[in-house]
This record gives structure tokens, C-alpha cells and sequence, in this order.
């Protein structure tokens, strides 16, 4: 068995989580994140592409919801999807706690957090040339 294969046995991508502070207003409350898998991203891909038009289909890109789903489903804690929390908070989705109590950069801070925990903190060129240089 090769050390990869063993490494990649050892540490499963499940199970990961890591504490962030995403802004000064909460720098005494950090959020426990875990990052996407592979399966979860293409999902997320795919329910964010808005077709439009009859014959000539325009593909879009909606980045607000890609922020929604990203966030929402891997913000560990607080729990954004807890039924109690959003009950107490006033909210009915987890999309409307998501506006109400956070900053949008905040929101972008969490996407961003969330994505680096994924893998997609360094472009491929900037790590084949890190790979390089070693």
C-alpha cells in the first residue's frame, strides 16, 4: 500500500471541522465549519445554474444561492437549520436566519472559509508551482 492510499484510509474528508472567526463583531464566537465533498459540490453546481430562454438556452450562474447552500448546509454550529433555533430567532427558513444575523461579508467570509476547508484554497498553478519549488 502506497503512503497515500494509507493517508487517504486514515482521514476521510467525513468528520472534519474547523473553528473560524469571520469578522471582529464575532471574533469571541467562532463558527465550526466542515468542508464539502465531491458529491456535495457537484449538487450544489448544478441546483445554482439558472436556464433560461425558449430556444437558445442561457446558462447563469446564481452565486446567492450557491453562498445559501454552502453556508447553510456547512455551518455545523450554530446549527442553521435547527427547527428550534429558527423558531427562536423569528425566521422560517434557514436562508432568512442566515440574512438577519449575519453581515454579507460575513456570508462571504464563511463561503471562503468553508471553500478553503474543501480544498479550493490554492489555485492548481499556485500549487504545482509550490510543488515545484520544494
Amino acid at each position: 500500500m502506497s503512503g497515500l492510499t494509507e493517508f487517504l484510509l486514515q482521514n476521510p474528508v467525513i468528520g472534519i471541522t474547523s473553528d473560524v472567526v469571520i469578522s471582529k463583531r464575532l471574533q469571541s464566537y467562532p463558527i465550526t465549519i466542515r468542508p464539502m465533498n465531491g458529491e456535495e459540490f457537484a449538487e450544489y453546481q448544478k441546483l445554482s445554474v439558472k436556464v433560461s430562454g425558449t430556444k437558445a438556452q442561457i446558462k447563469t450562474f446564481d452565486n446567492k444561492r450557491w453562498n445559501e447552500m454552502v453556508v447553510i448546509n456547512h455551518v455545523v454550529s450554530p446549527n442553521l437549520r435547527d427547527a428550534s433555533l429558527l423558531k427562536d430567532a423569528g425566521c422560517s427558513s434557514p436562508e432568512q436566519f442566515l440574512y438577519k444575523f449575519f453581515a454579507s461579508g460575513e456570508i462571504a467570509a464563511l463561503v471562503e472559509y468553508i471553500s478553503a476547508l474543501s480544498g479550493f484554497d490554492q489555485s492548481v498553478m499556485e500549487l504545482a508551482d509550490e510543488v515545484k519549488n520544494s
